[in-house]
Order: C-alpha cells, then structure tokens, then sequence
C-alpha cells in the first residue's frame, strides 16, 4: 500500500497518475484481473479512473495495461477513497462511532460484492408470472403494462438483453453495438432500437457517471458509487444514445444480474412507493416464498395462515405466521418479510434508511417468538422443537452479526424494547430468499430442510452450503429456478437455432 498524502497532495498526485492511462484500458484491466482483486478494490479504481483518467474514442482498441501498473493504480485509488470525506452521517451515540464506521465500510464494500443466484428466474417469477396470476382486484395496475407504458419495453426484453449482455461481459470483458447486431441474426431478441434503449438504462457515460456521484456524495467523497445502478459504462465524455458503434465495460459484471432482478423493483418503488410494497409484500413475496418451501417439501407439510386459523383458535395478540412448515415432531415457523437495504444505505451509507429496514425485522422477530411460545404452550400440530426463520427479499448482512446487531439493538430500541428484542433474535434465523433457493436446491428426504436450518443456526451459511455442494454434487441446474432460466433463453434461442448461438458467444 502507497503512503496517504495530505487530501489536496494525494488528488493532485492521483489525478496526475491516472491521466496517463486510457480510462478504456483501465476498466478492461480490472475486468481481466478480477479475480485476484477485492470487489471494492475493483468499485473504488472504476470510480476514480472515471473521475481522472482522459475518456478514449469509442472507435479506438483497447490497449491492455501491464499488470504491475494496474496494481499500482488499484493500491493509490483504494487508498484515497478510505481515506477521502466524511465517514458518514452523525448518529445518536458516540460509544458507538466505531460501529458507524464499520457499518459505512460495510455498505459501501458489500453492495458490490454480489453474487448471483437465480436473479433472472426470480426476476421473471416476482414481476410477470406470478403476478399474472393474481386476480386483477388486488392492485390496481397490471405491473407488466405498467412498465411497458413506463420504458417502452417489456419485463421479458428487459431480461433478454440482461441476460445477453451478461454473457457478453463474462466471455470477453466488453462488447459494442455490432455484439447487438449480431445477435439479431442468431437469437430472436429484442429490436436493435429496444436493446439500445435498455442500455441506455444500465449504463452510464463517464460525464453521467461523475455526475451521479457528486449527486449521491454532496461532500464529494469517494466512499460510495453509482456503479450498482449503473454497472455498465460507457467509457467516454458522451456519445447520442441512437449512434453506433459504442462500447460498454464492466469491471464487476455479477452487478448486470443484481440490477437485472432489483432494477424492476426499484423502479415500481419509486413510482408507487407503499402502495407498491404492501401489495407486493402481500401478495407476491409470500406467493414466491410459498413456491420455494414447496419444492423444499419432501414428505413434509406447509400450513399457510388460512390453514392454520381453521385448525386453531389463535388467541388476538398472537400474529398467525405466514407459514408452518412441519414433519412429525419437527417444524420450522416461517415469516415473510419483504425487507430490502434501501439505496440510501447503499449510496451514502444511511443510517437513517437501514433503520426502516431493522423495524421490519424487529416486529418479524416478536412475532415468531410469540407464535413458537403459544405452539409449544398448546402443543399444535404435535411439535416439539421449532425453528423461527425470517425471510427477507435481500441479504440483510449486519442484522445477522452478533456484535452488530447487539449495538443497533440498543442503539434503535428503548430498554424493555432492547431486551424483548434481543431474547427474540438469539432464537430466530434470517435468511434473505435468495438463499432460500440455494438451501433448496440440495433438500431431499434425507437432508431436509429442517435439518439444514438447524446446522446454519449454529454454523455459518456459506460452510454448511459447501459442505451440501461436496456431499450432493448438485448445482444450479438441480435448483427449480433452472427451468425459468431456461424460459428466457428459450425465448433468446430457439433450439433449432443452438449451434448459431454457440458462435455469437
């Protein structure tokens, strides 16, 4: 690591630096060495080369940059951006300020480090199919009109050229308009003018990229980037959307698939706010989890909420779960909760956001401790040991740790909050469904969910799913999103037209 410089020494010196190079060679660099490098290593060069480097010429090659230059570059650009700017917002306890500045590392470092998982099915299943197949009462947009009205493209295309444009990332780091045109004559994707507009809204050109984050950071930190909203960019000063010829760069490309998935939702967020959030919280996220824990079934029973009213007078004050999930003696308590991190906390690293978030899971957590109190007082359904899980739309990271959540407990809760609070946490589990669907894709009768449950309460998620990897040798493909992932690229690729699509990728 390079020694930190005075803040105007250290911009001076690093723009000094970073204007010798092509910001095209620098974005393809990152992406040709990503492996080797730390996401955030990988967000906080993208960010300042964009910011210092000179844009090149859309028609220019890349040239490749050495690998020690690179690393060079990665090291000053890392170390300028820890060290530039306010941490953050101001909050309540100063005992805690070591937290706050963790938790803004954090949420600066994790938004990039995304890995996907079934983005595209899940995608697909919360914003066409199963809202598809809700009575039309329920809301009262159709959420596929809505967005065509809005974009002036469909979910599905939107999806298809995501899709496309991921393949295109992984096989080679970068493609140009002629990668459009040429898919037009090997898939039956969207219209050339369609995919352009698409990108258009993934992608940013450098101007529009600066512009964005002195938009996000009014102190002009470093700290945060518009690289989840924009993952795809565009690297020169402007260029007119409809001109060919462009090329786009993605140093992390696993981001194409978060805003493949999250974009939807964004976008019908912002324009229909709570209304948007309780319909889908209600009626499409429990759908969704539903569909997951079916495919989790092996011998095993799922009580929705009806079911269980109509077995059990439940006494008023004791909120009825979403699901039970039961076999024999054992059962799981499940409750939906549609949490997401909001962008602020992704953007600026809001407190004030991610407090929302916590007061979902708060009233989630009281609520299966409550119910697994009066299960076991009244012995329903036979069951003698239950495991309270929360599912949250995203991975909720900082609400899972111990020490961190014990500071955001009593830092959020008055005392007799903190203390109902905390008993509750210590019983429950929290899994964002995303990795519902990994735990999925290794169930069987003899490694039920249950059980599975049981080793990630007392272990680590991540150890517990390779271990299942190891002892099942079972993948994606195993997984029940597999058959929507192949919807889409069915719709891209007729099978007659396979071997064409081999040589566009």
């Amino acid at each position: 690591m390079f020694n930190s410089l005075p803040n105007r020494s250290e911009r001076s010196y690093l723009k000094s630096v970073f204007k010798q190079y092509p910001l095209e060679s620098i974005l393809w660099g990152l992406w040709q060495f990503k492996d080797e490098l730390n996401s955030i290593e990988i967000a906080y060069t993208t960010t300042i080369a964009i910011e210092f480097s000179k844009p090149g010429q859309y028609c220019h090659i890349i040239k490749p940059l050495d690998k020690s230059i690179l690393l060079k570059l990665v090291n000053l650009a890392t170390n300028f951006c820890l060290n530039n700017g306010e941490s953050g917002e101001k909050f309540s306890r100063e005992t805690n300020d070591i937290f706050y500045k963790i938790f803004n590392l954090m949420a600066n470092q994790l938004s990039v480090s995304y890995r996907s998982h079934g983005d595209y099915s899940r995608a697909l299943l919360l914003y066409e199919i199963i809202p598809n197949e809700i009575e039309n009462n329920k809301f009262e947009h159709s959420l596929s009109e809505e967005f065509i009205k809005d974009k002036g493209y469909s979910i599905n295309e939107y999806l298809q050229v995501c899709f496309l444009t991921l393949a295109a990332i992984h096989g080679s780091g970068k493609f140009a308009d002629d990668y459009l045109e040429k898919a037009l004559t090997v898939t039956q994707s969207p219209s050339f003018e369609t995919m352009n507009k698409i990108l258009f809204d993934i992608s940013a050109s450098a101007v529009h990229y600066r512009r964005e984050r002195k938009r996000l950071n009014t102190l002009d930190s470093f700290k945060y980037q518009p690289i989840l909203m924009y993952p795809l960019i565009k690297p020169w000063s402007h260029i007119p959307m409809n001109t060919k010829g462009k090329r786009y760069l993605s140093p992390l490309p696993n981001l194409i698939a978060h805003k493949a998935h999250m974009g939807i939702y964004h976008h019908f967020l912002s324009k229909y706010k709570t209304k948007f959030t309780r319909f889908f919280g209600k009626e499409i996220f429990e759908r969704y989890v539903c569909r997951a824990l079916e495919c989790c079934c092996h011998k095993d029973e799922i009580k929705d909420e009806d079911t269980i009213k109509t077995d059990y007078k439940i006494p008023e004050g004791v909120k009825i779960p979403d699901f039970l999930f039961i076999k024999d003696n054992r059962g799981i308590i499940v409750e939906c909760k549609a949490a997401i991190l909001p962008l602020g906390v992704y953007t600026k690293g809001s407190m004030i956001d991610f407090k929302t978030t916590v007061n979902k899971i708060y009233k989630g957590v009281c609520q299966t401790a409550s119910f697994e109190q009066h299960a076991l007082n009244n012995s329903l359904y036979n069951v003698k040991e239950w495991i309270c899980l929360i599912i949250t739309y995203e991975p909720l990271w900082g609400v899972n740790s111990g020490i961190l959540s014990e500071i955001l407990i009593t830092d959020f809760k008055d005392e007799d909050e903190a203390l109902k609070f905390r008993d509750g946490f210590d019983k429950v589990l929290i899994l964002s469904v995303s990795q519902l669907d990994i735990i999925q894709t290794h169930t069987s009768e003899t490694n039920s969910l249950y059980s599975i449950l049981k080793k990630i309460k007392s272990g680590d998620f991540n150890d517990v799913i390779n271990n299942l990897v190891d002892k099942t040798g079972r993948t994606f493909k195993d997984s029940y999103l597999a058959e929507y992932t192949e919807q889409i690229t069915n719709s891209l690729v007729p099978e007659t037209n396979v071997r064409k699509q081999a040589k566009l990728l």
